[in-house]
């Protein structure tokens, strides 16, 4: 397993054979570079309207998808979480059934300790 910082996402490379989604994932955001903080900024055009929207105590959601595609969008929640002003915010986040991960989500749901897991930081 290769784990690999990146300052937004922290993805895992698990292949065997064909590329993983996470591999895909990685492979566009390394080739991004510097244009991943271009691609990020370029949603504080939407910020401002979000920014009244979460401090009104609405929320914010976004696509996620490959960076390329929706990346403005997570940009734009971004910029409007740090702008808010919050000093505490609550971020949820959806798992996805990939095969490889299934038996530590099943171990985790039973309360098992799966900090041993290949895929326990997901």
């Amino acid at each position: 397993m290769q784990a690999t910082e990146h300052p937004y996402i922290k993805i895992f490379s698990i292949t065997k054979g064909k590329p993983s989604a996470f591999d895909q994932y990685y492979n566009e955001l390394t080739s991004l570079g510097d244009q991943l903080y271009e691609i990020l900024d370029q949603g504080k055009k939407w910020s401002s309207e979000l920014v009244l929207a979460l401090n009104d105590g609405g929320g914010a959601i976004f696509p996620h998808t490959f960076f390329s595609k929706c990346g403005e969008q997570i940009g734009a929640v971004i910029h409007a979480i740090l702008d808010s002003g919050a000093d505490q915010v609550i971020l949820l986040g959806t798992a996805h059934p990939f095969p490889h991960l299934l038996p530590a989500r099943i171990k985790e749901f039973n309360g098992e300790d799966v900090s041993q897991e290949l895929s326990w930081g997901f």
